[in-house]
């Protein structure tokens, strides 16, 4: 319910988002004591600035003399719109709102509310995004699926920005386009559309669909988004919430023999959120979204799947006991002279189609020498060699084991499990799911001896991963910009993605 006859049961919606980005620094006058350590921060002057353990990089000296440290502080932005619940942020002490906020022009000035389908007094005079969308004196519908086009019953439309955001230009002095001095946060900028529908089937429910695009001149190798919902069941602030990790979906509710509000109307109901579909990781090499076999009318090759046993493989994951004697389950592999390692480079590549460059992972083969060996992969330096054993670290973005695939997880990706909450009895299960999918790099290398596409590179071979997905997994590290229709669903309209091709 969104709300029912005028009960809220959602006081509070934003999204949110969080970037790590690790920022270069130097420091002088560096002093260790005891667990701390402090130096003169030389872009600014700072002094008895902390450097967090395990940051310094190396040491060096200035060309005035002065010994100095090299330093890498990796710092998580997180940004989020003002809330009802005012622990917002800001500079210390106090003053501006450091988050997103709304875009200029995308309502009418005179109304307090975003633009929605139904009530054309809310739209403003002309749509920033689509200027020529207008008819005679007044703006034409900015629709999600068009011009004027109203598929559904009501949509609202709304356009935001973390350009108020100062968070990293006051801890870094980073400025997301360095040409823009006036623009800070991290270059994020978002449109959201409410979509509400009368079907039977659809007609307690609304969509919330959101765009975040990166607008400034750098890369960010880990961002997350998700929402911040506040519940308010029955006009009261002590309703419950549960997770039901197997259907995904998140329960708010009145407890039995609590008084609704004295302005609540009826008997409160249950509210349910769902976080339906984002785009996933098109680098990891690994079916995280768990749907390789959604390629519609597309010819596929069954992919690998992660075992459930232990093993040796380059694959599998092994049991080892910590310090504590607990277990642990490692990707990890000894080399053996001969064995394939894959070693990854970062590259660009064309999409004619919509006539833009897109970051991908190029592989090349490599077999392990008789001596050690270093081999350079997404910019980190590998010994390999007989008897070199290798493990991977999640969450790092990086192949530690030199197997292809990137932060192979022995929880999400092996022994998945899930928690089933019965609403009604409390009662939680465990419902234990088979493991995903990968695309197996050694394997495509003794299958393809000139590499995908045939091709031979300083002696090594080439896996191109856009002709992996477009040929072989194409759903599998799928992305909505490159150019392919992963999931067979093409309309024949020649475009690879539009309103119809969205579920990629």
């Amino acid at each position: 319910a969104w709300p029912v006859e005028q009960n809220t049961y959602i006081a509070d919606l934003n999204i949110f988002a969080l970037i790590e980005k690790a920022f270069p620094d130097t420091f002088v006058n560096v002093v260790s004591a005891g667990n701390s350590t402090t130096g003169t921060r030389l872009r600014d002057g700072k002094t008895n600035v902390p450097i967090a353990f395990g940051s310094i990089t190396g040491n060096f000296t200035l060309p005035d003399g002065r010994a100095a440290v090299a330093v890498s502080d990796t710092s998580v932005y997180a940004t989020s719109h003002q809330t009802p619940r005012n622990n917002t942020k800001g500079p210390p002490g106090g003053g501006d709102f450091w988050g997103i906020t709304p875009y200029g022009g995308f309502l009418n000035p005179l109304q307090d509310g975003a633009a929605q389908s139904d009530k054309p007094d809310t739209w403003p005079s002309r749509w920033p995004d689509q200027p020529t969308w207008f008819t005679g004196d007044r703006a034409d519908w900015n629709g999600y699926f068009g011009r004027g086009i109203f598929n559904a019953d009501q949509e609202s439309y709304f356009a935001a920005t973390d350009a108020q955001d100062k968070q990293w230009f006051s801890d870094y002095g980073y400025l997301p386009d360095p040409n823009n001095p006036a623009r800070f946060g991290a270059g994020l900028d978002i449109t959201g559309r409410g979509l509400q529908f009368s079907t039977f089937l659809a007609q307690d429910n609304i969509f919330w669909l959101y765009e975040v695009k990166n607008t400034s001149r750098f890369n960010y190798d880990k961002v997350l988004f998700g929402s911040i919902v506040g519940t308010r069941i029955a006009l009261t602030d002590d309703g419950r919430t549960v997770f039901d990790q197997s259907a995904s979906i998140t329960y708010s509710f009145q407890p039995p023999g609590r008084a609704a509000g004295q302005t609540f109307v009826g008997t409160p109901g249950y509210v349910g959120l769902a976080f339906l579909e984002s785009p996933g990781n098109p680098y990891d090499g690994i079916d995280n979204d768990d749907d390789y076999l959604q390629t519609g009318t597309n010819a596929t090759a069954a992919p690998a799947q992660f075992k459930t046993t232990t093993g040796s493989g380059p694959y599998d994951y092994q049991e080892v006991l910590r310090s504590n004697g607990t277990p642990a389950f490692l990707f990890r592999r000894t080399l053996q002279q001969g064995e394939t390692v894959i070693v990854i480079e970062r590259t660009e590549q064309d999409i004619a189609v919509y006539g833009t460059k897109v970051s991908v992972y190029l592989r090349r083969a490599l077999k392990v020498p008789a001596s050690d060996t270093t081999v350079v992969s997404l910019g980190k330096a590998y010994l390999i060699g007989p008897g070199k054993v290798l493990t991977e670290i999640s969450n790092n973005q990086q192949d530690d084991n030199l197997n292809g695939i990137s932060d192979e997880d022995y929880g999400l990706h092996a022994n998945r499990r899930q928690s089933k909450v019965d609403l009604v009895s409390g009662a939680i299960s465990e419902i234990v799911l088979p493991p995903v999918h990968y695309v197996d790099y050694i394997a495509l290398a003794a299958a393809n001896p000139t590499g995908i596409p045939a091709s031979v590179a300083a002696g090594s071979l080439t896996f191109d991963p856009l002709v992996i997905n477009r040929t072989l997994y194409p759903m599998i590290d799928e992305r909505r910009d490159d150019g392919t229709d992963n999931n067979g669903n093409e309309d024949g309209d020649g475009r690879a993605l539009d309103a119809t091709d969205v579920r990629e």
